[in-house]
């Protein structure tokens, strides 16, 4: 509300309606539907069968939502723009990959200080709010940092950052302090911090001015579809290691879970840090 005031009066804006079939609606449904899928089968894998025909059918959907983008006049998603652009298309492809990392983290450990260490939830609220409230005071300071170096290399550093919190997290146990999982998030919010900023520079930077509205819908789609994908990877294993029962009616397996979770997520972090290398080589 306090940012809507000066919005309001301070910014020009006009509509323009749009041209008739401007989105193409089948691509809306198709994409929607395969988002609802994947959920759903991974969240369902225990279920056997069903859970892995939902994974099935929403990869099989995703296939065929970009292969229809490929053939329509107005695509959501320009795959043409995006095979042409490799630098536009790495820096989306890392930090998809890399906000694997961001939602999961979230979850697993807001999970882990309620349910095993039997913390309040407000107490782990406060405790998850540090890597956000690291993320925002270095970011600009980060992006100040793009502007004189390198963008790749600052993202890299970033990036590089983010693994070591995810290998850290592998480390949390039954016995863990609230300070060790504090340290977890911060090491996390510096290393995003050094990630978006330089990150959504380059995605912008790679487009010509009048594409600059595509270039930042892809990143925010990238941004998306990345948390998407680490909660599917967690909710995978969730549902195949504890099933429907409460976490904390068998603490360690959670933890056991948590650990498995976190070691795929390193790994996934560790290709996004192979590709920004390569990208700022």
């Amino acid at each position: 509300l306090v940012l809507l005031a000066p919005i309001h009066f301070m910014l020009r804006a006009n509509w323009r309606r749009p041209p008739p079939r401007a989105v193409h609606l089948p691509s809306t449904l198709i994409a929607v539907a395969a988002m609802l899928a994947l959920v759903g089968g991974a969240a369902t894998l225990r279920e056997g069968a069903l859970g892995y025909a939902g994974v099935i059918l929403g990869l099989a959907l995703a296939v065929l939502f970009v292969l229809l983008q490929r053939r329509v006049a107005q695509p959501l998603l320009d795959v043409e723009v995006l095979m042409r652009n490799g630098l536009l298309r790495n820096a989306l492809f890392v930090q998809w990959l890399l906000y694997c990392n961001a939602f999961g983290s979230v979850f697993l450990l807001s999970l882990h200080m309620q349910s095993v260490l039997g913390h309040a939830a407000n107490t782990a609220g406060l405790v998850l709010a540090v890597s956000t409230l690291l993320m925002a005071a270095l970011a600009p300071f980060a992006g100040h940092l793009a502007d004189r170096l390198q963008p790749a290399r600052v993202a890299s550093v970033g990036v590089a950052v983010v693994l070591i919190a995810a290998l850290m997290a592998t480390q949390l146990d039954a016995g863990s302090h609230l300070l060790t999982i504090g340290l977890v998030l911060a090491v996390q919010g510096v290393g995003f911090a050094f990630f978006s900023s330089p990150n959504m520079a380059m995605v912008m930077n790679a487009v010509p001015r009048e594409r600059t509205g595509i270039a930042s819908a892809l990143s925010a789609t990238a941004r998306s579809l990345g948390m998407v994908s680490g909660m599917l990877i967690v909710g995978a294993l969730v549902s195949l290691n504890l099933g429907h029962d409460p976490v904390g009616a068998d603490p360690g397996r959670f933890v056991a879970t948590m650990h498995a979770s976190f070691w795929i997520l390193a790994a996934v972090t560790a290709v996004a840090l192979a590709v920004s290398l390569i990208r700022a080589r």
